[in-house]
This record gives C-alpha cells, sequence and structure tokens, in this order.
C-alpha cells in the first residue's frame, strides 16, 4: 500500500473530522473572576424561569417517555420509540404552545407534534425528518424545517396546520434560529455540504417568506481566519439581535483571538465582550445588555507549549478556566457559577440568574449573585451528570475473526477498550491537539491488535502509557506506519497513527486511502465503515464486540471518539481522548455522553 506524498488539498479536506482541541491558556486572558468566602449552599435551583415576557420550556426523561414542563408545570407525556433518541421542544411566547420534534437523534426527527398547554392534548402536525420548529412573534404561525439530501425545506404553516414549503436553505444540518420581530423573514444555522467533515463551523441564513430567497448573513471562512459558533437570536435593549462566539479557526482553539459578539440582522457587528485566547462554548446576554453570561474552556497557544510550561501546568490552567460564568459587561468582573464543563446547556440570563438545561434532565437555574455574596458556591459540573453503573468490561478476543455476541445487562454493555489521552498519554514535545481521530484509532486497536508498547511520560503526572507510543511513533503491522506530519501546533515529523491520517489545518479525514476507515481496515480488514450514525446499526456492530469510531459535534466541539458501550436509559459509553468532557483535561474514559445535548454524530466506523 502506497500513500500520496503531496501537501493537503480541498478534496483531501472534504473527507476529514477536526477534534476539540482546548486544553489550556493563561487564564489572566478571560475577565477577572469575583471571588467568594466559604460559602454554604449551592446556588442551583430547580424551577426554570422564562426570559421576561416569554415563557420557557423543558422536557425531561422517564422511563420511554419525555415530560415536558412550560414554567416549570408539567403539561405532558411524550412517547420516543428508540431509547437512544429525545425531543427538541420550543414554545410560543405566551406558554400557551409548544412544538416538539420527536424522536430526535440529535440531527432531525420523525415527526413535529403540537402541544395545547391548556387542555394537555399533544397532536401530530406532521411525519418527516424535521429538525426543528420556532413559533411566530404573535404565536399564530408555525415554521418548521425537513432535512433533506445537502438541502432543506423551510414550511410555514400554524399549530393546527402543516402549511406549505416556502424556501430551501443549502447544507447539512439545518436548524431553524427563529422568525424576524416583524414576521416577514426566518433565521437559520447549517454547515456546508462536505459529507464526511465535521471540522467546519456552521453559516448563518435568512430566508425571506415573501419572495422565498435564502440570503448568507455570517459565512465562516477558515482560510481568512473568520469562523463562527453557537447563533442565537436575541433580544438586547429591546432590539432583535444576532449572538454568535466569533473565533478565527474551524477548531475549538486555535493561535486566533476569540469574543463573544452582538451584531444586527444584517451580521454588521455592534458589540463584543471578552475578547481571549482561551474559547467560548456558548454564550447568552441579559435582556438590558448588563450581563452576558458564557461557558469557558481554555486553550494554549505555541508560545505558551514553548515556554517549558508543560502540559502539566497548561491542565492545571484548564481546570481553573472550565466553567459556566455571569459577568458584567461593563466592568467584566465574572462570577463562576458552575466549575467544569458540564452536560447542561445556557438557555438564558435575567437579573444574574443564569438558565441551564438538558434535553434529558431538565433545567436549573443558577443565582450568580449569591454566590458572589457568599451566600452559595459555584456547582462542580459533575453534580449534574447522573451517576451510571457500567456493566464489567468482558475482554474480546485478541485474535477475534468472527466477534462473539456482547452481554447485555439491565445498566448497559461494555466492550473492553484501553484508553489513551490524546494529551497526555503521548510523547511530552507531541502537540495533541487535533488528533482525536488518531487517538481514537490506536483505543480502538490497542490490546487486540496491536500489543502493548510502553513508554513513560511526564505530563498528567509521571506514568506509563502502554499504547500511546503507536499514535506517533513508526512501527510495523503489516506496513510500516513511517509517514510523517507535523504535530497540531506545526513542530516536528510524527509517525504513527498521526503520520497516516493527521492532515496539518484539517484533522483526520474519514476514508480516501489514509482515513480512519483506511486505517483501521488494514489492521483487521473487517472494519465497517457506516457512512453516517445510526443507532441501531451502531447497537448490533457494539453486540458483536465490536468498538466504534465515531464523530461529529460533541458538546458543541468537532471531534471523534471511541464508542465501546451503551447504557439502559440511552447513553453511550465513551472514551473521550479529550476528557474531562471534551476539556482537554486529564482522563476521559468510560464517560457516558447522549445524542442531543451531548453530541450529534455524523460519522462512525465498527472495528
Amino acid at each position: 500500500m502506497t500513500r500520496r506524498n503531496a501537501e493537503p488539498s480541498a478534496g483531501r479536506g472534504a473527507f476529514a473530522a477536526a477534534c476539540a482541541v482546548a486544553v489550556a491558556a493563561a487564564v489572566s486572558s478571560l475577565p477577572p473572576a469575583a471571588a467568594a468566602a466559604s460559602p454554604p449552599a449551592t446556588a442551583v435551583q430547580a424551577g426554570p424561569a422564562g426570559p421576561p415576557g416569554h415563557a420557557a420550556i423543558s422536557t425531561v426523561r422517564t422511563g420511554m417517555s419525555y415530560d415536558v414542563y412550560i414554567d416549570g408545570v408539567r403539561k405532558a407525556r411524550v412517547a420516543v420509540h428508540n431509547r437512544f433518541d429525545t425531543v427538541s421542544a420550543t414554545v410560543d411566547g405566551s406558554g400557551t404552545r409548544a412544538a416538539i420534534v420527536d424522536d430526535y437523534d440529535g440531527t432531525h426527527g420523525s415527526e413535529l407534534l403540537v402541544l395545547d398547554a391548556v387542555s394537555g392534548t399533544v397532536r401530530t402536525l406532521v411525519k418527516g425528518p424535521v429538525t426543528s420548529a420556532v413559533f411566530s412573534p404573535d404565536g399564530k404561525q408555525l415554521a418548521y424545517l425537513e432535512q433533506g439530501d445537502g438541502r432543506a425545506t423551510v414550511y410555514t404553516g400554524t399549530p393546527a396546520h402543516a402549511g406549505r414549503p416556502v424556501a430551501t436553505v443549502p447544507g447539512l444540518g439545518v436548524r431553524l434560529l427563529g422568525w424576524r420581530a416583524d414576521g416577514s423573514s426566518l433565521f437559520a444555522t447549517g454547515y456546508p455540504d462536505l459529507r464526511q467533515q465535521s471540522n467546519l463551523p456552521p453559516d448563518l441564513a435568512r430566508v425571506d417568506l415573501r419572495t422565498g430567497t435564502t440570503t448568507a448573513v455570517l459565512t465562516s471562512d477558515v482560510a481568512r481566519h473568520t469562523a463562527y459558533r453557537d447563533f442565537r437570536l436575541t433580544s438586547v435593549g429591546g432590539r432583535q439581535m444576532l449572538s454568535f462566539i466569533r473565533t478565527g479557526t474551524g477548531y475549538a482553539c486555535g493561535d486566533q483571538p476569540t469574543d463573544i459578539a452582538l451584531a444586527d440582522l444584517d451580521g454588521h457587528v455592534v458589540r463584543t465582550f471578552g475578547r481571549t485566547q482561551d474559547t467560548y462554548r456558548e454564550a447568552v446576554w441579559s435582556s438590558d445588555g448588563s450581563q452576558v453570561a458564557y461557558t469557558a474552556q481554555a486553550c494554549p497557544t505555541k508560545t505558551d507549549l514553548a515556554s517549558g510550561a508543560g502540559k502539566s501546568a497548561l491542565a492545571r490552567r484548564a481546570d481553573a478556566v472550565a466553567g459556566t460564568h455571569v459577568a458584567d459587561t461593563a466592568t467584566g468582573a465574572r462570577t463562576e457559577v458552575v466549575h467544569g464543563n458540564s452536560p447542561f446547556q445556557l438557555t438564558g440570563l435575567d437579573h444574574g440568574v443564569a438558565r441551564i438545561a438538558h434535553d434529558r434532565f431538565g433545567a436549573r437555574t443558577v443565582d450568580s449573585a449569591a454566590v458572589t455574596a457568599g451566600r452559595a458556591f459555584a456547582l462542580p459540573a459533575s453534580a449534574l451528570r447522573p451517576t451510571v453503573d457500567l456493566a464489567p468490561a468482558r475482554a474480546r478476543s485478541s485474535t477475534r475473526q468472527s466477534p462473539a455476541a456482547g452481554t447485555v445487562t439491565p445498566m448497559a454493555l461494555t466492550n473492553s477498550a484501553v484508553f489513551v489521552n490524546q494529551i497526555y498519554d503521548t510523547p511530552d514535545a507531541f502537540d495533541g491537539r487535533g488528533s482525536c481521530g488518531p487517538t481514537s484509532s490506536v483505543m480502538n486497536l490497542g490490546g487486540y491488535q496491536l500489543g502493548p508498547w510502553p513508554m513513560y511520560v511526564n505530563y498528567g503526572g509521571y506514568h506509563e502509557t502502554d499504547y500511546g507510543q503507536y499514535v506517533t511513533g513508526v512501527y510495523s503491522y503489516g506496513v510500516t506506519y513511517s509517514w510523517t506530519e507535523p504535530d497540531y501546533s506545526g513542530r516536528g515529523a510524527w509517525a504513527g497513527a498521526h503520520g497516516y491520517m493527521f492532515i496539518p489545518g484539517v484533522g483526520s479525514p474519514w476514508s480516501g486511502g489514509w482515513g480512519v476507515y483506511d486505517y483501521l481496515d488494514h489492521h483487521t480488514g473487517w472494519a465497517q465503515y457506516n457512512g453516517g450514525f445510526n443507532s441501531g446499526t451502531v447497537v448490533n456492530q457494539l453486540n458483536g464486540r465490536y468498538l466504534v469510531v465515531a464523530g461529529g459535534t460533541i458538546h458543541g466541539l468537532s471531534h471523534i471518539v471511541l464508542i465501546k458501550g451503551y447504557t439502559s436509559d440511552g447513553g453511550w459509553v465513551v472514551n473521550d481522548p479529550y476528557g474531562p468532557y471534551t476539556g482537554g483535561g486529564w482522563g476521559g474514559a468510560d464517560q457516558v455522553y447522549y445524542l442531543g445535548s451531548d453530541m450529534s454524530l455524523w460519522n462512525s466506523v465498527a472495528n
């Protein structure tokens, strides 16, 4: 087998998946934190409050159903047909109706339901691959979107009638954000139609409902160091505006600054906050613009990595930065309300009270004033994650030619798999950001096709790693993996799985002669490229004792992980090479992630 040694081309880039690449950076690059000494209680409360003049909706998983709450009051129960699916719900401003996408798999559902919150009745409005739905400002109209092959169709109707198609929006993973206040247009986000690529940030488009034309509002161009994420349609100071995170790279982190921006509806930035070399996962503004809540994640720069401080120092700074904060936009003073990377997402901010929600676990409110005053403490992110007892892993045959059936327990199925952290289980001089594809692939093969290859590393605590050397070292398995590529910082010439599949500035392709599938199949001959992510297919593969390398958007960041099992409540047991919780910290084995709030998966390879 041969590999071309040409420079990366657009064709190769179209088959790539980037990794979440946030590790650490100077904490001082973020606004100053408010201090609180020995607070006695948590600031987190149940009972979500909606933004001023608008209702709030949340959902909680109960068996194979979801309870739907509006302003903290249970209104209905909706059944799902697949344990791994969830629901995606939105509510009109008055709280009298809700639109629910049922059987939502992180990208689209199977039908659109309408809930009458007064009577509690739920009816099916339309069946199809609905991704999202939004009510008009007066609540009389309902727009929804169905994803097709490389484009999505926008429909407008009423809560009682499905309506008609009015426009198409090109791209994949297209979702509606909301209506313009005067009802003349809709805003939608989507990804370019590059079928196997998950490293590009989303773009923003406007749909004119009178003419049916779709116009680009904000389009990323990573070649020009322009990229966006976390688009939101919001109201600040009585003016409807666009909120988003603005950065300079398609990766989670790079050597470009990041800030939180407000723009007019034509995409012209009118206000920014918190310019930093770190990164933001998400952000939301208060209605008067005096505060902003955000979830931060630290990033190193090339200077940091070359300073001699070492990966351990960067990891400590990563832990100090990671969390959800409420900041005063005038002074920059901030209060941390959740420490660490939480599975809950920000949904609103009012008078210092941040609202966070998870589609399976409901909603919470977090009062920053109580933390600032010392009456409460920031909640550890781990407290927001459910505890799942995993079944004991059962080792697969090291010579498996015909994998045997897996073992399912009432709680989970977990196949045996080694763990490798792409930062802390690889050579000290190697910048492992961007190497989630190679690392996840090595985890797939470790202990079976690949035997232990011990080496000692200093970071993450001086320790021995048995399989990290395969990520960067020259080795032979049928062929010699001696091809080299620089690391994420552009330094060195690294071989192994990284040298085989990493493309600088792009990430790891899924196929094409030197991708994830090709690397795995060359070792075993039985790799199965799924060309997408179907939970039924993946369950069958896991039951057959295979492991599955999967990629897409994980915790809002482009990333690749190893799936080793699943839980009885529809979670996926994941070895995340960029732990904890896709944050660039130590560890990352045996995490339980859910489709929907935690991740949307677009590609998978079983092996």
